[in-house]
């Protein structure tokens, strides 16, 4: 449910009572996280190309840490793989709205050939231009041109989006920064002007 953004907790310190004539409960050192195990199953899943397998595995991961950005991006990658790019919006608007998505190191890392994801982004490209209206699907271009640092290309997209929802304070907080006060209509120096009157800050 990506109704609202994602929640990052940070882990909680626990202090447990411990009977003194009973041995504690301990785990392995090397043991995995709870859904990690999942994770790396939907990683390799989708390195495979068997996406339908990565999500299911990434949904059961998810269970186990419903509040980890990395999951969720990765989740949206595999929704984006399939062409179902109104759900993979859902899920990086919220990953963004929270932090900064991945880079291309990491993105290309998680494919066993760019050849691969390319043919994923140009069937995008084309959905968009059957399309124009789309802006969850453009919202997913937008965000894999900003992976790749094609930085023209996302604000081109970004634009778009903004002239479409020009309410989205997400939307102007990516397009400032992939295109600076200009893409927005904002004079540089008009944004970095301190009005004439303005109380002196002490």
């Amino acid at each position: 449910d990506y109704s609202e953004p994602i929640m990052i907790e940070s882990a909680p310190v626990t202090t447990a009572v411990v009977d003194p004539g009973v041995a504690p409960a301990t785990l392995p050192a090397d043991a995995p996280a709870p859904g990690m195990t999942e994770f790396e199953m939907a990683r390799q899943a989708f390195f495979r190309g068997d996406y339908p397998a990565a999500l299911t595995a990434t949904n059961k991961s998810l269970a186990a840490m419903p509040n980890d950005p990395i999951i969720h991006e990765f989740r949206a990658l595999v929704q984006f793989a399939q062409g179902n790019y109104k759900e993979a919006a859902a899920g990086l608007y919220s990953v963004l709205t929270v932090g900064p998505g991945w880079d291309w190191t990491t993105l290309s890392s998680l494919y066993p050939s760019v050849d691969i994801y390319t043919r994923q982004l140009r069937a995008l490209e084309d959905y968009i231009k059957a399309r124009p209206q789309a802006n969850d699907a453009r919202f997913v271009l937008a965000y894999h041109y900003l992976t790749t640092n094609n930085k023209d290309a996302a604000t081109a997209q970004l634009k778009e989006l903004n002239k479409q929802t020009p309410q989205d304070p997400l939307i102007a907080q990516l397009l400032l920064m992939t295109g600076g006060p200009e893409a927005l209509g904002v004079p540089p120096d008009a944004a970095e002007t301190t009005p004439p009157d303005a109380p002196a800050v002490p």
